[in-house]
């Protein structure tokens, strides 16, 4: 009877415990769920669009070659989002620029594995010149070539380009 009562008594503390980490797991589930609330609040605040920026900004700049400047963000980084005063430099000056950027997304389609752009518009849309940018560095023997995969996972439903204007450098002589 010893051995069955252990057993019993085993059985009840293990059942015991996954209950335990049953609620743990829930209350993880839970301060998890709040913490990205609160992350997407705060993404969508002015200081939220301020660090999307100075990120997006670090990410693009090159000392040696591009850099990237964006005067504002406005509206939701979760549906619709624009992009004010928009310039792409390279080290002779602008190449690139926009008054206006905004991008209508679908961030649910991410959870698929896919980007899905129901608009993209560009208000004063500018290309003055071709960036003449350095080469860039040899990639490692073992890198590999690009991989284009990524292509046929995005989708941008609508492009409206009003006013696009593109310089003589551009169209060629």
């Amino acid at each position: 009877t010893w051995p069955a009562l252990i057993a019993l008594l085993g059985s009840l503390f293990f059942a015991g415990m996954m209950v335990t980490t049953r609620k743990l797991r829930g209350t993880s589930d839970t301060v998890l769920v709040t913490a990205q609330m609160v992350a997407a609040l705060v993404l969508d605040s002015h200081a939220g669009h301020r660090w999307l920026k100075d990120t997006v900004i670090g990410l693009v700049d090159d000392p040696a070659g591009l850099r990237l400047h964006i005067d504002d963000v406005e509206g939701s980084l979760f549906s619709s989002l624009s992009v004010t005063g928009l310039r792409l430099d390279d080290p002779q000056g602008a190449w690139l620029s926009a008054s206006r950027v905004t991008v209508a997304w679908s961030p649910a389609a991410l959870l698929q594995g896919r980007l899905v752009v129901r608009g993209l518009s560009a208000v004063a849309l500018s290309l003055a010149r071709l960036p003449d940018l350095p080469p860039d560095p040899e990639p490692p023997p073992d890198a590999g070539g690009f991989n284009y995969w990524w292509l046929t996972r995005v989708r941008v439903e609508a492009l409206d380009l009003p006013g696009v204007s593109l310089g003589q450098g551009v169209l060629g002589s």
